[in-house]
């Protein structure tokens, strides 16, 4: 998996979190390389994200704190999404689409809670 463009990029080791759960959102992160469990007080099991995958975007829309913690299962490479990086590529588009955008992180946000009846 190569970078797409952003500049930054970072490597973890296994068992290294890469965000936390309830920390403020300021970057997403693109897997070039590795696997990383997604863990929440939510969730009964992590899910499991690797190359290509995109993590903590939902943050950036929304700007809530983390819905879950990022942890490297093994030797990862992210490319690392600013929050004006992101802005950036979203401004230009239609209202209507940014309207989408954030509508669906608000459901998915809401979907979770109802999962875990909280």
């Amino acid at each position: 998996m190569s970078k797409l463009y952003f500049g930054e990029t970072k490597r973890y080791h296994k068992g290294d979190v890469i965000a936390k759960e309830g920390d403020e959102g300021c970057e997403a992160f693109r897997i070039i390389k590795g696997r990383v469990a997604v863990r929440s007080s939510r969730r009964v099991r992590p899910v499991v994200l690797t190359d290509g995958d995109i993590m903590g975007e939902m943050a950036l829309v929304d700007q809530s704190p983390r819905s879950a913690t990022l942890t490297a299962m093994d030797e990862v490479e992210v490319e690392i999404i600013t929050m004006t990086d992101f802005h950036s590529m979203l401004n230009p588009c239609h209202p209507m689409l940014r309207a989408v955008v954030k509508g669906l992180v608000k459901r998915l946000r809401a979907a979770e809670k109802d999962a875990s009846g909280t």
